[in-house]
């Protein structure tokens, strides 16, 4: 049976696909350029990309935190588990030829962003049971993360920017965005300023890891504050931006297929680009002309990738077997943007 096409707000879309595009371009930039936080693009992008795919997926996980709690789980493991192993499995063993047993214990969770959606989703609907207020949910677990211990690291990053997700999305807060064109270049101008005055490149999780509480000094709560305030700042500055372009044609179908494809784009550039990276490894004579080289490539491959995709979701074999998507409808019911008056709603 054919499931009813989704309505979906075209900003949320292109965020997504955004900030999957701008996931791909830094890690080209670091497993093919072998540039990191010493480039100052890549530092720019690392402030902010990851907090935005966060909070857009804790914002449209708000609509879906009522469901039952198992029907939740099982979707979710459906969804995001088993995809990174069999897809991720799959793109390993044809990039290098075979599948090693240590790699193939870490598949269900190799990749932090998806189990750490996986986990947090799952504690966040937990808890909703409990209290069914958002706010209650929201301060509790990202005050938990102070408990969890470092090896765990990045469910400590992503626990309270999946909250704001939560949050903003219970206070409607894209509804209430009404921004013209002369606010939005004065919010940017005002960003860049915080950005130059206040943004330090300790701040980074991978430099300074969250607080823990049997450790914590005033330095890692420090860079904890400012990686939520500038992560949130930024991704409300960009939903007030989508909104207020509404962006059309070519470009925005493009990116709204990246969004579609965001879980699959993930898995498979990075397990491809992890694998063989080194063996298409590029020295670059200066930071511009790698940017330059980087920013051009990453489009090409993000567009080849998602084409692939798309190609093995037409045949209901490939896109069981290979991209473990067992969902029943076509990939045009996704598309479908429903528009009343100027804005975009689900």
């Amino acid at each position: 049976m054919k499931m009813k096409p989704v309505n979906r707000i075209l900003s949320f879309d292109l965020l997504k696909g955004i900030s999957m595009y701008l996931v791909i371009f830094t890690h080209c930039l670091q497993y093919i350029a072998a540039q990191t936080f010493e480039n100052t693009l890549f530092q720019v992008v690392y402030v902010f990309h990851m907090p935005l795919f966060i909070i857009v997926s804790g914002y449209l996980f708000r609509k879906k935190i009522d469901r039952p709690l198992h029907s939740t789980i099982v979707n979710l493991f459906v969804r995001l588990i088993i995809p990174s192993i069999v897809l991720g499995g799959v793109i390993r063993l044809l990039s290098v030829g075979c599948l090693q047993l240590g790699y193939l214990i870490k598949l269900p969770f190799f990749l932090w962003f998806l189990s750490s959606l996986f986990i947090c989703s799952v504690s966040y609907a937990l808890i909703y049971k409990v209290t069914q207020r958002i706010e209650i949910i929201v301060l509790l677990l990202s005050l938990s993360t102070l408990f969890i211990p470092a090896g765990l690291s990045f469910v400590k990053f992503f626990m309270p920017f999946f909250g704001i997700g939560l949050l903003l999305s219970d206070m409607d807060v894209y509804n209430q965005i009404h921004i013209g064109f002369k606010e939005l270049a004065l919010s940017f101008v005002a960003i860049v300023v915080l950005y130059i005055l206040f943004w330090d490149t300790s701040y980074y999780v991978y430099i300074t890891p969250p607080p823990f509480i049997l450790s914590c000094d005033m330095h890692s709560c420090l860079a904890y504050v400012m990686r939520l305030g500038f992560g949130t700042l930024i991704t409300l500055y960009l939903m007030g931006l989508c909104k207020r372009l509404q962006i059309k044609g070519t470009a925005a179908t493009i990116i709204v297929r990246w969004s579609y494809n965001s879980l699959y784009l993930y898995i498979t550039h990075f397990v491809l680009l992890t694998s063989i990276g080194d063996t298409i490894r590029m020295n670059f004579e200066s930071e511009i002309l790698a940017d330059t080289v980087m920013l051009i490539g990453s489009v090409a491959f993000t567009i080849a990738l998602s084409f692939g995709i798309d190609l093995l979701r037409k045949n209901k074999y490939t896109k069981t077997l290979i991209l473990a998507d067992f969902k029943d409808y076509s990939s045009s019911t996704v598309m479908e943007h429903k528009t009343i008056g100027n804005e975009q709603t689900r």
